[in-house]
């Protein structure tokens, strides 16, 4: 297996659930997400009735 380089991701990109309660329910593991990598740039691609749940979320640089 190739050994990944972890401090070298620069950018992720996180697709969200389609429902509300399953968006919600994502946070911790976006937290630990920018938890494991505090210098990416960590975009959430999501659906436009799903987004407005995360645009105060400290740890999504874009949506």
């Amino acid at each position: 297996m190739k050994d990944l380089r972890f401090r070298q991701i620069k950018r992720i990109l996180i697709r969200s659930t389609n429902w509300v309660g399953d968006a919600v329910i994502t946070t911790p593991a976006i937290r630990a997400v920018r938890k494991n990598f505090p210098e990416a740039k960590i975009s959430l691609l999501a659906k436009p009735w799903v987004a407005p749940i995360f645009y105060n979320n400290p740890y999504i640089d874009n949506i």
